[in-house]
C-alpha cells in the first residue's frame, strides 16, 4: 500500500519558476539545493525521511537551518505546531 499526503509539486513563489517536487516521488541528492530554496521561500521546516539509513532530519529553518536527527523509534516534535509530535516508532512497523 502506498499513501502520498503530499503534492507532487510546489511552486514555492508566484513571481519565480520555483517549483520543487517532494522526494517521496523523485529520489535523488539533492536535499541542501533543496534546502536552500525552502528557507528562501519561507518554509519553516523541511524534513527528510531517509528510509535507507533509518533517520529522520529535521531542519528548522526559523532557526538558521539547526538539523536535528531522529531515528524510528522516536516520537518527533512538530515545531510549527504545538503539541504535536509523529510517533516514528509506532509508523516503522508499517515500513519495514
Amino acid at each position: 500500500m502506498q499513501l502520498y499526503h503530499s503534492p507532487f509539486a510546489v511552486q514555492l513563489e508566484s513571481e519565480k519558476d520555483t517549483v520543487v517536487e517532494p522526494d517521496i516521488s523523485v529520489i535523488c541528492d539533492i536535499y541542501i539545493i533543496k534546502l536552500a530554496l525552502y528557507a528562501e521561500a519561507g518554509v519553516r521546516e523541511y524534513w527528510i525521511v531517509d528510509l535507507e539509513q533509518k533517520r529522520i532530519l529535521v531542519y528548522r529553518l526559523e532557526l538558521d537551518a539547526v538539523v536535528n536527527m531522529y531515528t524510528f523509534n522516536d516520537s518527533i516534535p512538530v515545531g510549527i505546531f504545538e503539541n504535536l509530535s509523529i510517533d516514528f516508532e509506532g509508523i516503522s512497523r508499517y515500513l519495514f
